[in-house]
């Protein structure tokens, strides 16, 4: 979603949804911020579930006209001649609230722009598998799925971010 970075406001003008970033050191523009953060953001790992404009309706009942697909992620795939952003995904099989139909959505939006992409269905593990409180439930939860998966995504991120 960097690409929206901007000053132009979010539907505060018809068919303008740019957003200023939540903290811009002072005295930088926020072009500046923005040629940044592109630079620099080379590999995701987004694990809300939410990427297309229809479930973040579902969360965001009432957005205007437009902005559902300007903050949908899924609307939002650059091509990667223009950008590459290698994506590591995760869902568990047991997530009763991101069903697999949208997360595949998104992988496959993601291959049509020819990101790479890796896809880690976890076999019983329900939503929010990666939270970790000091609560004896959620703790067996996070070292029987979150531990190996969280290795699995830090082996991405170094091989991506390593990368060219």
């Amino acid at each position: 979603m960097i690409e929206r970075i901007g000053d132009g406001g979010f539907g505060k003008k018809e068919g303008v949804f740019q957003y200023r970033p939540t903290y811009v050191p002072a005295g930088m523009e926020i072009s500046e911020a923005k040629r940044q953060l592109l630079e620099s953001t080379r590999a995701a790992a987004p694990s809300y579930g939410v990427f297309a404009a229809e479930v973040l309706g579902r969360f965001q009942p009432r957005m205007g006209d437009g902005a559902g697909e300007a903050a949908a992620p899924q609307s939002n795939v650059p091509q990667i001649k223009s950008r590459k952003i290698p994506h590591y995904l995760t869902r568990g099989t047991g997530d009763f609230l991101i069903g697999k139909e949208a997360v595949q959505a998104y992988v496959d939006a993601l291959a049509e722009k020819g990101q790479l992409t890796v896809y880690d269905e976890v076999e019983g593990a329900g939503h929010a598998f990666f939270d970790w409180k000091p609560n004896s439930d959620v703790k067996v939860t996070f070292q029987q799925y979150g531990v190996p998966y969280a290795a699995k995504m830090r082996d991405f991120f170094v091989e991506h971010l390593n990368a060219d």
